[in-house]
């Protein structure tokens, strides 16, 4: 492992190996408020897919210090400093698996993106980004819908390209999650990871949901389905919430 960085911001420490890395997605999440989340409820329980080294758990901690937290990671480096993350800064209810979430049971080829210090980009598919500079290993899938046997007041998917395949999996389970917020990757190769199949899902689960297409610098910028620019791989933020009484 890159020799691991530890800073404070605020009353919690970040352990990280890439500064850079770390910097857009604190700036991300904590500066731009990604996953700001309100809620009556003082334990609200959270389902983070794709928790990389913590960060968003550290967020929805900071949120509701109460909330019971899954998080699910399956890169072994990363999913140490994730627990060193959770470990270092004391905090309680908080349960993280060493898996992908994907739609069968058992193990899964998944490509570890070699380039640098970089340590984002993992998936279970070859993605434009790390093209030939990755390390194929074993790694464990779980069904997300086991999890999702409860109310759920908040899931979290950034899955690198899979959210299609698991919106697909948890569809008849999403009756019970109140709100998700769903990253989406485009690959012109792939298949199953369908943009209007997820649009479908959510109208009919009774979703409302703000689209917003990552542009230059990090910019999240608000579209439409029809001002969706589709040209080459993108980069969709969706905020998806259940409409009242449903």
């Amino acid at each position: 492992m890159a020799r691991l960085k530890t800073i404070r911001l605020g009353k919690f420490k970040f352990t990280f190996k890439n500064f850079t890395e770390f910097i857009l997605l604190y700036m991300g999440i904590y500066l731009l408020g990604r996953y700001k989340f309100s809620t009556e409820k003082e334990d609200p329980i959270i389902i983070d897919c794709g928790s990389h080294i913590g960060i968003s758990i550290l967020s929805f901690k900071g949120q509701c210090p109460k909330s019971k937290i899954i998080g699910f990671e399956p890169n072994l480096e990363t999913f140490k400093i994730l627990e060193r993350n959770v470990k270092q800064n004391n905090l309680r209810d908080v349960e993280l698996i060493n898996a992908v979430v994907g739609n069968k049971e058992g193990s899964i080829d998944f490509y570890i993106n070699m380039k640098d210090s970089w340590s984002w980009d993992n998936s279970i598919l070859k993605t434009w980004s790390i093209k030939n500079e990755f390390k194929k290993v074993k790694a464990k899938s779980v069904r997300l819908s086991k999890y999702l046997n409860r109310e759920v007041d908040l899931l979290k998917l950034n899955i690198e390209g899979s959210e299609g395949l698991v919106m697909k999996e948890i569809t008849s389970k999403l009756k019970n999650v109140k709100e998700i917020y769903l990253h989406y990757h485009s690959r012109s190769n792939n298949q199953s990871n369908n943009l209007d199949e997820i649009f479908k899902i959510l109208d009919r689960n009774s979703y409302i949901y703000t689209i917003k297409q990552l542009r230059g610098f990090g910019i999240l910028k608000t579209v439409t389905k029809s001002t969706i620019n589709k040209r080459g791989q993108y980069f969709l933020f969706i905020h998806a919430k259940r409409k009242q009484n449903d």
